[in-house]
């Protein structure tokens, strides 16, 4: 029989009377969304206590629908957080970003009850209780009363441990009563609108511009504005697929 056919890396390789022919295998063209996650939803899907699913909701909208896509968000936000969170269709983008050794930047604005001291501050700055040290930025403080107050802080992790944030003020005497996650690495929030997905370029982690260490000593003038200007557009207007 002259006909047989063998796997390659690139695909199938058939012979047909004697003269090989290469069939190409479908490849996986990555595929990347920006949501806005709404405060009550649940992350994942196929929530034993039938929690609202993000995930699921999107899928009923149709995103990834039309390639037949499966779906894997980067990391995990918890039930009250709100924000951005990437959807893509490839595990291993989804993987790298994921990892605590690229040290991708996760921005976070945070409404903060209780009193915060200069002292607490560098703590975070420094790390402490298992938690790597985090950039903080004081935005604006609320009085309530002599004792409390609402501050809106602005926090860079380079880590996604699980309610991380709320930990790390808890174990301060503080709670946090409003968290939203503006970045991840090179993406943005921007004004996507609550609970829509946004198609939007991929970006492989080696082209990333925000990540790395937190505390440069100093930042040179072009490097500063690629930080600037690192940020990835969306792909066209608001659709969900």
């Amino acid at each position: 029989m002259d006909d047989w056919k063998e796997i390659t890396k690139g695909g199938v390789t058939v012979k047909v009377k004697g003269k090989p022919v290469i069939i190409k295998r479908k490849e996986t063209v990555p595929r990347v969304w920006a949501v806005n996650k709404v405060s009550g939803e649940l992350v994942g899907e196929k929530d034993p206590q039938n929690r609202p699913s993000m995930l699921e909701r999107l899928k009923r909208g149709g995103v990834g629908r039309r390639h037949d896509d499966h779906l894997k968000t980067v990391g995990r936000l918890d039930i009250p957080t709100e924000g951005l969170i990437l959807v893509t269709n490839d595990g291993n983008f989804a993987r790298d970003l994921e990892l605590p050794s690229n040290k991708i930047h996760r921005v976070y604005r945070a409404r903060i009850f209780g009193s915060l001291r200069r002292n607490q501050l560098m703590r975070i700055r420094n790390g402490f209780s298992g938690f790597q040290p985090m950039k903080v930025e004081v935005e604006r403080r609320h009085k309530a009363t002599r004792e409390s107050s609402n501050t809106w802080i602005k926090i860079t992790a380079t880590e996604g441990q699980n309610r991380q944030i709320r930990k790390v003020f808890q174990s301060l005497g503080m709670s946090v009563t409003r968290l939203i996650r503006i970045s991840y690495g090179d993406y943005q929030l921007h004004s996507i609108p609550p609970g829509l997905a946004i198609p939007v370029p991929w970006k492989p982690v080696a082209n990333q511009k925000r990540k790395g260490s937190l505390f440069k000593k100093k930042i040179k003038h072009h490097e500063a504005k690629n930080q600037e200007t690192a940020s990835v557009k969306w792909t066209r207007g608001f659709q969900s697929s």
